[in-house]
């Protein structure tokens, strides 16, 4: 991501990451070989490991001041509301058929649609051509990099959380794909309400 940064710009790499978070999203709707499934999924993380970061930095390079904390909390309770919504269509879609859940990733386009229309073409603070992302790295302070860390072993938990509830549900027989998808839904109620606060806690913590 650091070095594609300094040769194709922000736009373009929000719209190559939709794409191929789309295009590996959805195709498993199709499929009924695992070992394909399980590509598809590594080329749909392909695709989410290039727009996770740009996403942020359109934020950082477009804005200054308190109107960036205002809308990185906006970002979290957008992003935390649209996985309640999509983990509660996916659960009932997967209740029908798990060919179904993938049927999510048919808002891909519209997502890049919104991308190419909305996105600026440059960005207000844009990396200067010349500059090394190694050498960028490299200068990561420590307590930088551990944070990092920090945010690594965070997105594990999390992830085991989210990728287990339906398998213990099942386990415990206490619910479908259906059910799980719910209770992951209301589970990202607090990320909005975290997202919405961000401001105010910035504040406050600052």
């Amino acid at each position: 991501g650091g070095l594609l940064s300094r040769r194709i710009s922000t736009k373009k790499m929000l719209c190559i990451g939709i794409a191929v978070l789309s295009v590996g999203g959805l195709l498993p709707a199709g499929l009924d070989d695992f070992t394909w499934i399980l590509a598809c999924r590594a080329l749909m993380g392909m695709g989410l490991g290039l727009v996770s970061p740009f996403s942020q930095s359109l934020i950082s390079d477009n804005f200054e001041g308190k109107a960036i904390t205002l809308l990185f909390g906006a970002q979290a309770a957008a992003i935390s509301a649209g996985n309640m919504i999509g983990c509660w269509v996916s659960g009932y879609l997967a209740g029908m058929d798990y060919h179904a859940s993938f049927l999510c990733y048919l808002l891909g386009p519209a997502a890049l649609a919104a991308t190419f229309i909305c996105v600026p073409k440059r960005s207000r603070h844009p990396v200067k051509a010349g500059q090394s992302a190694l050498g960028d790295y490299l200068h990561i302070p420590f307590d930088l990099w551990l944070r990092y860390l920090f945010q690594i072993l965070f997105a594990v938990v999390y992830f085991a959380y989210f990728n287990n509830a339906s398998l213990l549900m099942a386990a415990k027989k206490i619910g479908d794909s259906s059910s799980a998808g719910v209770t992951t839904a209301l589970s990202s109620l607090i990320g909005i309400a975290a997202g919405l606060l961000m401001p105010k806690l910035y504040g406050w913590l600052k």
